[in-house]
């Protein structure tokens, strides 16, 4: 009976001890959170050489050296995290802390926004656009505070283009048949606007496309600009054209507790240097745009720029017919908003 009731204490005894450890790991972390050290793990899409990737690791550099030491990234590119819908989830949950990545729709179609075809057919029209003040950036930011994840920046990518293997007939029609078969992201609004165009469409996972293209699966895709053509596809492409249809504007995202756990001053600090980033980004798409259009042309690959005149008129059936057909995704108001700030700041 003795031996009975001292296992009982002993077990209870551990129960005790072993819950005043986890209290005492868990203030621990969270302080360390607060006064020490924290890692984060910053998940992005494109290749090591890509700008974006290359960018990633300054910011991360400049965070580690303004905070002196108390904040580190570790940057993970070309998807080696999963797919961006996956990696948007895990920094939804906090398992992922960062990610530079496309914005998924799944969970909310109001951020299609992002995505919307000739919100801008030049680089004047970009801060307007896509700033830190435009109505687009402080849309996405409510839209992810519902979620629990906090918008840093937009990393300013490029105009998009259409890579081939093919040439297209009739690109400089609207609404003619194309004679080809292009890759989407998996958007709605994206996949109605190629075939508005007069293009046939599939949507295959960007992972997959590489040898999509190489197998015949695909004849050409969409959703990226001179950078990520040479970057990813200069061995499988022929043809690049530069249509204007989409400015490329990455979101970098943290998730909000992870964010609300670092000191006030940390931040600031990393507030600070990811718009620093935003808007360097904006200067520099142009010129990086350039580069890797000519880069293309080293490579043997034919690069066809549209006319200003050809893109505004593409500008003009996406606004007019196809706008208004996303109404039912992001919402009637949040097109009404958008086309009357765009006026307004003309």
């Amino acid at each position: 009976m003795n031996r009975k009731i001292l296992l009982v204490v002993l077990v209870i005894s551990m129960l005790i001890f072993s819950a005043c450890n986890q209290a005492e790991s868990s203030e621990k972390n969270s302080a360390g959170a607060q006064d020490g050290t924290v890692t984060l793990k910053l998940a992005g899409m494109s290749a090591a050489d890509h700008p974006s990737t290359v960018t990633m690791n300054e910011f991360a550099e400049r965070v580690y050296e303004e905070t002196d030491g108390r904040v580190e990234i570790d940057i993970f590119p070309s998807n080696q995290l999963g797919d961006w819908s996956n990696v948007y989830q895990e920094i939804a949950r906090g398992t992922i802390e960062m990610g530079l990545i496309t914005h998924p729709t799944e969970q909310d179609s109001r951020a299609e926004l992002l995505g919307f075809p000739f919100i801008a057919t030049g680089y004047d029209d970009i801060e307007k656009a896509f700033g830190r003040e435009s109505y687009i950036f402080k849309k996405i930011e409510e839209i992810n505070e519902e979620t629990g994840i906090t918008l840093l920046a937009f990393y300013g990518e490029e105009f998009g283009g259409l890579g081939t293997v093919k040439e297209v007939e009739n690109i400089d029609k609207v609404g003619a048949e194309k004679d080809i078969l292009i890759r989407t992201p998996s958007l709605d609004l994206q996949v109605e606007m190629m075939k508005g165009l007069g293009f046939r469409t599939t949507t295959i996972p960007f992972a997959d496309l590489y040898s999509a293209l190489q197998t015949g699966v695909a004849d050409g895709w969409i959703g990226g600009g001179p950078t990520y053509n040479y970057t990813g596809f200069r061995d499988v492409i022929k043809y690049y054209y530069q249509i204007n249809d989409q400015f490329i504007a990455t979101p970098l995202f943290i998730n909000t507790e992870v964010f609300q756990q670092l000191n006030e001053e940390d931040r600031e600090t990393m507030q600070k240097i990811a718009e620093e980033i935003m808007n360097g980004s904006f200067l520099a798409a142009q010129d990086n745009e350039e580069k890797y259009r000519q880069l293309l042309i080293e490579e043997g690959i034919e690069v066809i720029e549209l006319s200003d005149s050809q893109i505004e008129a593409f500008a003009e059936f996406a606004r007019t017919e196809m706008w208004p057909q996303f109404a039912e995704r992001v919402g009637e108001d949040i097109i009404n908003e958008l086309i009357e700030y765009l006026d307004e700041a003309e």
